[in-house]
């Protein structure tokens, strides 16, 4: 009886792990296409986060220091 409840459970383990995996990534599909993609669009679109851009005029990218330490 023992070893008929043991296949019994290691068979349902595995059921679990299946359908953990699954709803795992279909749970992680929906966060990336609901909240990363609309926020990188948006940053994409507004910003300029690296402020790679030179003025007019000027030849360099090179921003001066204005902090202490």
């Amino acid at each position: 009886m023992k070893q008929i409840l043991n296949k019994i459970w290691e068979r349902w383990k595995w059921f679990g792990q299946l359908i953990g995996d699954f709803v795992a990534r279909i749970i992680l599909s929906l966060f990336y296409f609901t909240v990363v993609v609309p926020f990188a669009l948006g940053v994409r679109l507004l910003g300029n986060p690296l402020t790679a851009k030179a003025g007019e005029g000027v030849s360099s990218f090179w921003t001066e220091y204005r902090g202490g330490v």
